[in-house]
């Protein structure tokens, strides 16, 4: 049986370790700019992200990282699925299902009226799992991204239209 359940304080060097797994997965390791402080602050301290872990007989298997958002058209919270990540040698025995149940409960009980997800374009593999799901892939949005560097310059740009307190 299935066990989710929220992550915990001495958990977060198991959740670092999944996050390696699964970048590695994606051939995205030079991406990676984690570290166990920043996962600490933003799931425990801040509460900005939810983490439930995944186990089987208390063998942790993988992770849900996920939060809200609002949606400007439906007027209701969205659940944003960050990551869903289940260990290799447990894939393919209905646990992902299950999380998808779960999330689904979950976004339910929280009023909110869509799920939102991005999925890599040549995991093929994930892209029949979530239409078998009942997902819908959006062509005509495509992400958009702006990174740190932009980011702060953007920033740091002299605008007079800043709301004053």
């Amino acid at each position: 049986m299935l066990d989710i359940s929220e992550i915990k304080e001495n958990e977060i060097a198991i959740l670092y370790d999944l996050i390696l797994e699964m970048a590695s997965f994606e051939h995205l390791e030079s991406e990676l700019k984690l570290t166990k402080e920043k996962l600490n602050k933003y799931i425990l301290e801040t509460k900005l992200v939810k983490v439930d872990l995944l186990r089987i007989d208390n063998n942790i298997i993988g992770y849900l990282m996920y939060y809200y958002t609002y949606s400007s058209f439906t007027g209701h919270p969205s659940l944003y699925l960050e990551d869903i990540y289940i260990k290799e040698n447990y894939r393919h025995n209905g646990y992902g299902k299950l999380c998808f149940n779960y999330l689904a409960e979950v976004a339910v009980k929280n009023d909110c009226k869509r799920m939102d997800f991005v999925c890599l374009d040549w995991n093929k593999n994930a892209q029949n799992f979530y239409q078998k799901l009942g997902a819908n892939a959006h062509h005509e949005w495509l992400l958009e991204r702006v990174e740190e560097k932009e980011l702060i310059k953007l920033a740091g740009e002299n605008n007079e239209c800043f709301r004053s307190n």
